[in-house]
C-alpha cells in the first residue's frame, strides 16, 4: 500500500512536470521586474497589458521631466515642496515595481535577444535623445566635488555628496549675476567635466585680491551677503587668497571669473583663468539630497 501511494505521487508530480514542459506559457513574477528593470512597462507589454505598459513607459518621461522643472525653478521653494516633488519621482518607481511583479510571457531564446534588441534601440532612438532634450532646455543635477565649495557643497567622503537642481533655463535670456553658483564645462585631460563654482568678477570689471577680500573695481566684495561670510570666515568659511595668479585681471566683454566657496582647496578661475560666457550651462538652484540639507542656494 505505501508503496502505491509513493508510485502514485511520483506520477503526478511526472505528470505535473510533463504539462510545464509541454506548455511554458509564463516566466515567474520576478522575470517580470527583470524586464521591467530593463525597460519600464515591459512587464505589462508581455503579460497582455500592452496599453498599461505604454503609459507607464510615458509615464517615466512625463513625471521625470515634470519633476525637475519644478525642482529648476528660478523662485523659492519650500521645503515641502522639494520633499513632495522628490516623493512623486519615487511614488512612481515603487508603483511601477509592485505592478511589473506580475507573470510574463515566456520569450525563449531568440525572444529574450530581440528584447535585449529592443531595449538597446529603444535607449538609443528615444531615451537617450529625450534625456538629451529635457537637460538641455529645463536642467540636470549637479555635485559637489571634493572640497572646494565646502561648506556651501558638501562632498566630504565620509558623508553622502550634496545633489544641486541646475536650472538650463534661468539664463535663458538673462546672464549670470554675481553670487550665483553656476555649472559650467572646460576640458581637462582630452575630456570635458562639468564643475560647480560661484561668480565672482562679470564681464569688463578688474579682479584682484586684499587677504582675505576679493577686490572688484578696487573695492572689497562683500554683497551679496555670501562674500562678506567668506571673507571674514563665518559659519565655516574661510577668506579668499591670489592663489598662484598674478593680479589684477580685467575680464573681457564675455569672461566671467569663478572661485570656490573654500578658496585654499579650490582649482578655479585663479588657476584655470577667466571662463567664457558661453561655457557656463546653468544656475544651481537648490541642493535637494540629502533631506537634511535641503535649501536654496
Amino acid at each position: 500500500m505505501p508503496n502505491t501511494a509513493l508510485s502514485h505521487f511520483y506520477g503526478t508530480v511526472a505528470q505535473l512536470c510533463d504539462n510545464v514542459a509541454m506548455n511554458p506559457k509564463y516566466n515567474p513574477r520576478f522575470v517580470g521586474l527583470i524586464m521591467t528593470f530593463l525597460l519600464p512597462g515591459a512587464a505589462h507589454i508581455f503579460s497582455d497589458r500592452w496599453k498599461i505598459g505604454i503609459v507607464w513607459l510615458l509615464g517615466l518621461f512625463v513625471v521625470y521631466g515634470f519633476c525637475l522643472f519644478v525642482l529648476c525653478l528660478p523662485i523659492s521653494l519650500s521645503f515641502l515642496i522639494i520633499v513632495a516633488v522628490e516623493l512623486l519621482i519615487a511614488a512612481y518607481f515603487v508603483l511601477l515595481f509592485i505592478s511589473s511583479y506580475r507573470p510574463t510571457r515566456q520569450l525563449g531564446c531568440s525572444g529574450w535577444i530581440i528584447f535585449i534588441f529592443l531595449v538597446i534601440v529603444f535607449n538609443t532612438i528615444v531615451n537617450k535623445p529625450t534625456m538629451y532634450l529635457v537637460t538641455t532646455y529645463i536642467g540636470g543635477f549637479g555635485y559637489g566635488t571634493g572640497s572646494s565649495m565646502y561648506p556651501t557643497l558638501n562632498a566630504a567622503p565620509s558623508s553622502c555628496h550634496d545633489v544641486a537642481a541646475i536650472s538650463r533655463f534661468a539664463y535663458r535670456s538673462s546672464n549670470p549675476c554675481r553670487g550665483d553658483v553656476v555649472s559650467f564645462f572646460m576640458w581637462k585631460d582630452g575630456s570635458m567635466v562639468h564643475i560647480l563654482k560661484r561668480v565672482v568678477g562679470l564681464p569688463g570689471e578688474t579682479i584682484e585680491f586684499r587677504s582675505p577680500y576679493v577686490v572688484v573695481n578696487g573695492k572689497e566684495l562683500l554683497t551679496p551677503p555670501i562674500f562678506e561670510k567668506i571673507s571674514s570666515c563665518k559659519d565655516g568659511y574661510s577668506g579668499y587668497d591670489a592663489g598662484g595668479m598674478e593680479f589684477p585681471i580685467t575680464l573681457g566683454s564675455n569672461e566671467f571669473f569663478l572661485l570656490g566657496d573654500n578658496p585654499s582647496e579650490s582649482g578655479d578661475s585663479r588657476t584655470f583663468g577667466p571662463i567664457p560666457r558661453e561655457n557656463i550651462l546653468g544656475k544651481a538652484m537648490r541642493i535637494i539630497y540629502p533631506p537634511s540639507r535641503i535649501r536654496e542656494l
